[in-house]
Formats: C-alpha cells, sequence, structure tokens
C-alpha cells in the first residue's frame, strides 16, 4: 500500500494483523516500521545475534513491514529483508508492506527488492473525496460528543486537502475553540477558527507548473529547452534539478512528471532525482542552488 503520510497506511496495517488473529488466535504476526527494523539489525550485527533476528522474522505467518522506503540507500538492511521476503514467501506466508511512493519510484532501493515489491497487489491510497472526508468529520465529532451541521462539516472537510491526520487536526481547533468561548459551533466560528488571515495563511500549493517556473527564471533556460533533448551541460543540469523538485516536493508520479517535461520513460526521473540527491552531498554551490530555489518555492 501506498501514498502519502497522513492517510491511514498504519491504521490500515493494524486493521489487517487484527482481522487475521480474530479468524486465527495461532497466527504468529509481527508488526514493525522499517526503521526500527533498520535498527534491530544493526543491533543484531552489533552483537553477533544474526541469527536469532533471522530466526524471529523466517517464523511466523504474517509480516506487516510500515515505511519500507526507509530501508533505502541501506544495502545490508536491504540484503537482509529480501532474504526473510524470499523464506515468508516460498513459504507461502502473507507479507503486508507500506510506503510514501510506488516500488518503482522509490530511490536507493535495488532493483531486486522493487521488484518482489510489485510481485503481490499494488493498491493506492489517496486522499479522499469530499464526501468521505465529511463523513469522517461527523464521525469524529460524535466521538467527542458532538453533533455538526452539514455546512460546517462540509467546510471543515474542503480546508484540508493533504491528510486526514490535519483533518482532524481542524475539528478538534473548531471544537475547542467552542468549548473555550462557549459558542456554538456554527459557520462563522470554523471561518474565524481556520480561515482567519486567509491570505497570510493560506496553504502554498507547489505544482509542477510552479517548479518549473522557478527552475527556468533562476537558471534562465526556457520550458522549450527543459523539455527538448538538448544535452547542453546548464540545461542538462537545470532539467534534473527540476525533476529532484518535482519528486521532492510534489506526490505526482514518477510518469507524470515525466511526461511533463516530454519525457516518455519515467526512469529518466528518478535517475536525475537520484544524481541530484547523491551530487548535492558533496557539492556546496548545488546545496546553495537547491536552497535559493526552495525559498522560491516557498512565495
Amino acid at each position: 500500500m501506498y501514498g502519502p503520510s497522513g492517510l491511514g497506511k498504519t491504521h490500515l496495517l493494524h486493521a489487517i494483523g487484527h482481522m487475521i488473529k480474530k479468524e486465527n488466535k495461532k497466527a504468529v504476526i509481527v508488526y514493525q516500521t522499517a526503521d526500527r527494523f533498520v535498527q534491530e539489525f544493526i543491533h543484531a550485527i552489533r552483537f553477533n545475534k544474526t541469527h536469532f533476528f533471522e530466526s524471529k522474522y523466517k517464523n511466523i505467518d504474517v509480516l506487516l513491514m510500515d515505511d519500507i522506503q526507509f530501508i533505502s540507500h541501506k544495502e545490508q538492511t536491504q540484503e537482509a529483508f529480501f532474504h526473510i521476503f524470499n523464506t515468508l514467501h516460498q513459504a507461502r506466508k502473507q507479507i503486508v508492506c507500506t510506503s510514501d511512493a510506488l516500488p518503482g519510484e522509490m530511490a536507493g532501493l535495488a532493483q531486486r527488492m522493487r521488484s518482489r515489491l510489485e510481485w503481490g497487489l499494488v493498491a493506492d491510497i489517496s486522499m479522499p473525496t469530499l464526501e468521505t472526508k465529511i463523513a469522517i468529520v461527523k464521525k469524529k465529532a460524535e466521538l467527542y460528543q458532538e453533533s455538526l451541521p452539514d455546512s460546517v462539516a462540509e467546510s471543515i472537510a474542503r480546508s484540508v486537502t493533504s491528510s486526514i491526520r490535519e483533518l482532524e487536526g481542524a475539528l478538534i481547533r473548531v471544537l475547542a475553540c467552542a468549548s473555550l468561548t462557549r459558542q456554538p459551533i456554527t459557520q462563522e466560528l470554523v471561518d474565524k477558527v481556520l480561515f482567519k488571515n486567509t491570505t497570510m495563511q493560506q496553504r502554498i500549493v507547489v505544482d509542477l507548473p510552479k517548479i518549473a517556473r522557478c527552475v527556468m527564471n533562476h537558471l534562465s533556460v526556457s520550458l522549450a529547452e527543459l523539455r527538448s533533448e538538448k544535452r547542453d551541460k546548464e540545461i542538462s543540469r537545470a532539467r534534473h534539478i527540476a525533476f529532484y523538485l518535482m519528486k521532492k516536493h510534489t506526490h505526482k508520479s514518477l510518469k507524470e512528471i515525466g511526461a511533463f517535461l516530454a519525457r516518455k520513460d519515467h526512469t529518466t526521473v528518478l535517475h536525475a532525482y537520484e544524481k541530484i540527491n547523491d551530487s548535492q552531498k558533496n557539492d556546496a554551490q548545488l546545496q546553495q542552488v537547491l536552497i535559493e530555489l526552495e525559498k522560491l518555492l516557498e512565495v
């Protein structure tokens, strides 16, 4: 399952675990975050306990791995997970992973790991529709023993476009203000809490055209040049930087980003992202360019 943060992937993992346990009480289920998996593997190597580490994961029925993207760029950890994956898969055990991107779009992931993660069902967890967000707001309000008018619930739902966590945060702010000031929950209160100083506080939208404009203006290239096949050093560098920023700051797929700059092969985008990401670590000038561009994106 892949998608942006805050859309409930972890909740779905836990729901899967609870449902399996309900149907089979003897099932051995392990939920683990990739970050903790990495730390556990490092600890096993440090104290010469890799055998116990491998036994723990190879003798289970269900592995629920959260945020698998955190094993990117960690070759030895990927090797360990690769062997665990193969063992469980050959034993017809269940593996469920979550990430913030498609396996093919994760930088720093070995090709054989990508292919393994793409073997089964790949599910896109995207932001719910307005109607679903309204239902979520009303359901959350009921948990706080509040009943919201439809218009108020819709207004709160429309105020958030990025994640369910932020949606719940917006609702809590409205409920807290109503409770502290002893006011009824009205449209006026919602406007006051969520939309005050709108011009100053409104969310900055960073999309593909905006990133392209910033790169064009800052690096003195045209959109036609970015979309061209020209391989001049400056144009090629600007194109790679554009791809890097587009992947980093939007939720667009590699295919969509590539298409925006007239590239049919999405691996071109991934290659550019990895190249800029690696180069900036030892290139102070490139670091400065990226800092300046990211400041421009905030305007």
